[in-house]
């Protein structure tokens, strides 16, 4: 099937072989990104995990972007198959 015609809704899974295939993928998926007009169908990023002692209250982050984090964490542990 055409990439092209995918219909948004769907759940899209990709598998990759190894770590070069993961990174020819991210290559890939980010140049479909920029060629898309501002409306990509699925982005790649790149961001470390985020410890809970850095959200500690000694931090300076304000609670909002500490909230942020929290939820990335979370979101951190799920995996796609």
């Amino acid at each position: 099937m055409p990439f092209d015609t995918i219909d948004p809704p769907l759940a899209i899974g990709f598998y990759c072989r190894d770590n070069d295939d993961f990174k020819d993928f991210c290559t890939r998926a980010a140049e479909i990104a920029s060629n898309s007009n501002g409306a990509p169908l699925f982005t790649v990023t790149n961001s470390k995990p985020v410890k809970k002692d850095a959200l500690a209250s000694g931090s300076s982050v304000c609670e909002d972007e500490v909230s942020n984090r929290k939820l990335v964490l979370e979101a951190d542990s799920l995996q796609l198959l």
